[in-house]
This record gives structure tokens, sequence and C-alpha cells, in this order.
């Protein structure tokens, strides 16, 4: 991990918010403060005078973030957050408050039918965009389709060095890709979708 580029990138993205936001004509109220820190996400709260807006900052793997919830949220402005500005060269977005967070939530008492609203929203959005594959990759988003995912398994254990630098031994390596012909096997009837009165119990 480059510490040094990650103390610049976030330097610049909060320059950049700062900027955007005051154009915009927010004013800042409070010091800006970190409220998430994970490997593939950073979240700011800035507290302003329209209330709290959120610069998230993501990892370089999940950059693609920038492009897709904005594209996402043409179709789906209701289910997702409301993007106020992004910077694809930053991996940086700025949204709206949009409530409390569904973990925050849940840690503090379990309750299933808020997670199964969530799923189904989420579900929502991956069915609707069934019909817009082409534009989704043409933006650069991965393809994980069914169909690829056995070779991107292979590609995966294919990388011994990395994955034994993560725990893995070259045994378990070896394992793993004698299993690959069962995943191609349930990629294939996942993507089947056979799931009729006969085909269900």
């Amino acid at each position: 991990m480059n510490h040094k580029y990650i103390a610049t990138q976030r330097a610049s993205a909060l320059e950049w918010a700062k900027h955007v936001l005051t154009n915009q004509g927010f004013l800042f109220e409070n010091p800006i403060e970190v409220v998430r820190e994970m490997p593939w996400s950073t979240v700011y709260r800035i507290p302003s005078s329209k209330g709290n807006l959120y610069l998230k900052l993501a990892a370089k793997p999940f950059a693609i973030e920038t492009i897709l919830l904005p594209y996402l949220s043409r179709y789906y402005p209701a289910l997702l957050p409301h993007v106020l500005a992004t910077n694809p060269e930053l991996h940086a977005i700025i949204m709206s408050d949009s409530g409390e967070p569904l973990r925050t939530i849940l840690q503090k008492k379990y309750q299933v039918n808020l997670a199964m609203k969530a799923i189904d929203h989420y579900a929502t959005i991956q069915i609707g965009m069934i019909a817009h594959v082409d534009e989704l990759l043409t933006l650069g988003v991965l393809d994980w389709r069914l169909s690829i995912l056995p070779n991107l398994y292979l590609d995966l254990l294919a990388q011994k060095e990395a994955l034994m630098h993560d725990g893995l031994t070259a045994d378990e390596i070896e394992r793993l890709i004698k299993m690959q012909p069962k995943g191609l096997q349930l990629c294939r009837e996942l993507a089947h979708v056979n799931l009729h009165a006969k085909g269900t119990i």
C-alpha cells in the first residue's frame, strides 16, 4: 500500500470537495471528520449549512463506483444516494445525507423486514440493469456474469504466489483448482433459471 499516494489523494479530494460545495452555495459549520475507514473506501462527514454531506473515496480497484453510481441513479433515484458531484480521477463522490446506514440499524437490533427490503431493492436494480449490460460494460464495469465466473475463478487461482502470500497452501490451491468443474456446473444451473413449478419444492 502506497501511504504517500493515499495521503495525497485524500488531501486533493478534500480540497476538491470544499471547492465544489462552496460553488454550490454550501457553508461549512464544523470540521470535516472521517466516519468510516475500510480497505475499500474512506467516508468523510461534511457538516454544512444545508445538513450533513458525505465524501466517499474509493480504493483504486473500486473506483468504477464514481462512474457507476450516477449512471444507476438515473434509473433508480429513489433507491440510491443523491450524488452532488463526482471526480473519477480522485475516485471521489460527494453525496447528500440519506439517513442512518442500514448496517448501523441492524447492529442495534436485527430487523428481518429491513434486511429483506434492502435485498429486494438490490435485486430490483440488478434485474433492471439486465437490459443495459452493454452500456455497463462500456462504462468499464467488470464482466462477472455467471458464464464468465468459472474462467475468472481459474485466473484467480493461477496467481499462486499472491494466494500463498495471503495464507493459502499449495495443496489448498490445487484442491480449489480441482473444484472448478463443480463451480462451472453450478454457474450453468443458476444461469438456466429453472424456477418453475416442477423445479421447486
